[in-house]
């Protein structure tokens, strides 16, 4: 069975940033993480993202290993999150890490680090794009 151009281009479109994402992945490294500018943080996010590197860990723990956030937001009922809240509902905590620009889709603006919290433990680190 033959796939008509028009199925291709939007299938394309969505699986090679993911292929590029994971191809062009750096092992997570704390110190190097910490001391890297946000661009060099972002094929090392991979890692946080899908290893379960942070998942359960403490605040306290979270800057350990990646550093002082640059920003923190607490979900409230009524109010509109700045970014993508993810699943989470009012009461969790997010915390982003700047990692510079999107790399591997086309006209998309930067991308952050969001590590969610609830009840002082990661519950979930994602993507964010803004």
């Amino acid at each position: 069975m033959l796939l008509s151009p028009c199925w291709c281009f939007p299938v394309s479109c969505e699986v090679t940033p993911y292929l590029r994402t994971r191809a062009n992945r750096v092992p997570f490294d704390s110190q190097a993480w910490k001391s890297a500018a946000s661009e060099a943080r972002y094929d090392m996010a991979w890692d946080l993202v899908h290893r379960d590197v942070l998942t359960g860990k403490t605040p306290a723990e979270v800057t350990e290993l990646l550093g002082e956030t640059e920003s923190v937001e607490t979900l409230q009922s009524g109010k509109l999150p700045r970014f993508d809240p993810g699943p989470n509902g009012p009461g969790a905590t997010i915390w982003y890490y700047d990692f510079g620009g999107e790399k591997y889709r086309w006209g998309f603006g930067g991308a952050m680090l969001a590590v969610d919290f609830r009840d002082g433990k990661v519950i979930q680190v994602r993507k964010v794009i803004h």
